[in-house]
């Protein structure tokens, strides 16, 4: 009979690669943000906007090239929002749980009542219900209000990255 007590030798270079390429990522990550809060910062890039056209090109410009900025300032509210109640506490847990459970131990698809779903479809079917038994949903909705209050004038008022030719189309058809 086989010993399999030992792991392969390419089990452990693939093992040595992961956790690499994790290090390799979050350098990367931590990087980005930096580079990127130097300008996310910077008084000399706001003005504003001269007219609504322009406006509806910054936004979405600023909320694509500083999504990392913001959401290293959505994360603090969401984590505050969650652990201000036990019910919310409860169903973070109850969430992390489920994915866990989904992804980590469980390889197959799920069936429910004899109907094989995908993994994604029935974890977040069943999200959405522990999201409402436990009020998360108007927590998430509390944590986005406070967040648009620092995001949407800094996405208006800074001078982001410059438009494409595809959005200043989708202005120029949005004006009469």
């Amino acid at each position: 009979m086989a010993d399999f007590s030992t792991p392969l030798p390419q089990a452990e270079a693939a093992e040595a690669a992961v956790a690499n390429s994790w290090k390799a990522r979050l350098t990367t990550a931590t990087r980005a943000i930096a580079s990127l809060s130097v300008s996310f910062f910077d008084p000399r890039q706001f003005s504003r906007p001269a007219s609504q056209a322009e406006w509806l090109v910054r936004v979405p410009a600023n909320a694509r090239h500083f999504a990392p900025v913001y959401a290293c300032f959505f994360a603090p509210v969401m984590l505050h929002t969650m652990l201000s109640s036990t019910w919310y506490m409860l169903g973070s847990l109850l969430l992390c749980g489920l994915w866990c459970y989904a992804y980590g131990i469980k390889r197959g698809d799920e069936q429910v009542l004899g109907v094989p779903l995908p993994k994604l479809v029935s974890c977040s079917i069943a999200s959405v219900l522990v999201m409402l038994l436990t009020g998360m949903v108007n927590a998430l909705f509390y944590a986005l209000l406070v967040f648009s209050l620092v995001g949407m004038p800094h996405a208006s008022f800074h001078v982001g990255p410059t438009a494409d030719a595809l959005d200043t189309a989708e202005v120029q058809s949005l004006q009469p």
